[in-house]
């Protein structure tokens, strides 16, 4: 079975090099660089 089927994601992911996708993402400075604010606990 091919990725792209597995991962339907993936095609648009790899197809964003000629097109680039825009995102919105919330980020917070921590001692440890930046990370996403989903994955900063509180």
């Amino acid at each position: 079975m091919e990725l792209l089927a597995l991962y339907p994601q993936m095609k648009a992911d790899v197809e964003s090099e000629a097109k680039p996708v825009k995102a919105i993402a919330g980020v917070v400075l921590t001692n440890n660089g930046w990370m996403h604010e989903k994955l900063f606990s509180r």
